[in-house]
């Protein structure tokens, strides 16, 4: 099955294998692609410990519930792949 960050508009799939923090932007790196989210200032150690929190707790969730809500600091204002 598979699982879902939801965070502001974007629906990311769960399946992350690190997030990173590097000048402010957060990396989310996946076994095919990266994906890489810009806000209007720059995120902080807060909003990469969220995402990470976020992970397991919707991977500890049951079968049918596939999405969790993530906060962060600021909203996205860009997604690079």
């Amino acid at each position: 099955m598979n699982k879902y960050l939801v965070i502001g508009n974007y629906n990311l799939g769960a399946d992350v294998i690190h997030v990173g923090l590097a000048t402010g932007n957060l990396t989310l790196s996946y076994l095919d692609k990266q994906i890489v989210l810009d806000g209007s200032s720059a995120f902080t150690a807060a909003d990469k410990s969220a995402i990470e929190g976020a992970l397991v707790s919707v991977w500890k969730q049951g079968y049918t519930d596939s999405t969790i809500d993530v906060s962060l600091s600021q909203a996205i204002s860009a997604v690079t792949i």
